[in-house]
């Protein structure tokens, strides 16, 4: 059985950008096929924030693309975003360690002592928004986040550190995030790739539903419209099936 093909999404850049910045995803939107646009606050104050997420989301909702606003859900409900995107290790606040109680540095889960605090706020937050808008989990800390997250039936989740300058080829914690959670959830995974669009074969072959950019295309040498391209092409290129057999 081949995996199925995923779609891209395109994270806006770190530091946010300003309004202007439309016209530059306008342009990458025009280059083929994409399913969202995560638009990424970083940095910004309210009123900026705001005027951004208002410059972005029609763009994105535009060209088909879901619009998801990352980080405040007011600012994706004015905007009139399709959804909103949730740091869930920051549920917590600063004070939550790297490593969750219960988990080891592997993200593997042990022996803890009672339910996460998490788990209530983000199915709050999920129940708040469902069924009007989308709700998709980023800023996991381990397979016990990722285990909240879809307990709380998120959207998706998104495998990939947003406040973390990419590598050519995406994380190896990344690539192995999405080949333990895409053979055994439902629920789609988002998983960020590098600056080199030829390096998300890795990706392609787990079977994500979805491959996230950022750098690679707005730091494209031929733009941002040419980089939707190549990443499209990349993304048709079908996994190796495996050999089933004579009997086949």
């Amino acid at each position: 059985m081949s995996t199925p093909r995923p779609r891209l999404v395109l994270v806006t850049p770190r530091p946010a950008p300003a309004e202007a910045f439309a016209e530059t995803l306008a342009l990458a939107l025009s280059g083929g096929d994409v399913a969202a646009v995560i638009v990424d606050l970083d940095g910004l104050g309210d009123e900026a924030a705001q005027r951004l997420a208002e410059a972005l989301v029609p763009v994105a909702q535009a060209a088909g693309a879901a619009a998801m606003v990352a980080g405040d859900t007011r600012i994706a409900g004015r905007a009139r975003a399709d959804g909103v995107h949730v740091d869930v290790g920051a549920l917590l606040g600063p004070a939550r360690p790297a490593v969750a109680s219960g988990e080891d540095e592997d993200g593997e889960d042990e022996d803890d002592d009672g339910p996460d605090p998490a788990a209530g706020a983000l199915a709050q937050l999920v129940a708040r928004h469902h069924p009007n808008r989308a709700v998709g989990a980023g800023g996991l800390r381990g397979r016990h986040d990722a285990m909240l997250a879809a307990e709380a039936d998120v959207d998706y989740v998104m495998t990939g550190r947003l406040d973390l300058v990419e590598g050519e080829e995406p994380n190896r914690k990344t690539v192995d995030f999405a080949d333990w959670w895409v053979p055994l959830f439902e629920i789609p995974c988002i998983a960020l790739g590098g600056r080199s669009i030829a390096a998300l074969a890795p990706l392609v072959e787990i079977g994500v539903e979805f491959v996230a950019l950022r750098a690679a295309v707005w730091e494209h040498p031929d733009g941002p419209a040419a980089a939707v391209r190549a990443a499209n092409l990349m993304l048709d290129t079908p996994a190796a099936e495996p050999d089933a057999g004579p009997d086949a």
